[in-house]
């Protein structure tokens, strides 16, 4: 059975693209598992680069082949609600609660309890990862 989410003035954002409807994968990054809710038109740009003609490296293989195929498509209902399919929660551990991360072209979906533990340790870091990301930012130019 699938379960309703608000998903309230972010998911107005997110389905407002050009083509509306949101699609749902499985994202485990970082050994943290959520659910992403991507716009259509940029994740059939990111399924594009990762399926693209030519050789692809076989770790990306793996990636697509573990992303892709649980794709998918939602559109929020009048309430502004969608539904996360079973299959999907079941995969990522998502029990009753939610939490909506945004993350600027994309918003996460999380088991509340695993958002918060998730949440809690990525604060007491923010400075070292503050750090990580002013080098990445300096070594990309």
């Amino acid at each position: 059975v699938a379960v309703p989410v608000e998903v309230g003035r972010c998911g107005e954002v997110l389905s407002s693209e050009a083509e509306p409807g949101l699609i749902l994968t499985i994202n485990f990054g970082d050994a943290q598992q959520c659910l992403v809710a991507y716009p259509r038109v940029p994740f059939y740009k990111l399924a594009e680069k990762l399926v693209s003609d030519g050789p692809m490296d076989s770790r990306l293989e793996r990636y697509a082949r573990a992303i892709l195929p649980t794709a998918t498509e939602v559109m929020p209902d009048k309430q502004g609600r969608i539904l996360l399919p079973q299959s999907l929660r079941d995969q990522v551990g998502i029990q009753r609660e939610v939490t909506w991360a945004g993350m600027f072209n994309r918003m996460e979906v999380w088991d509340r309890a695993r958002w918060d533990d998730t949440h809690r340790a990525d604060l007491a870091e923010v400075s070292s990862l503050n750090k990580l990301y002013t080098e990445i930012v300096n070594n990309s130019k």
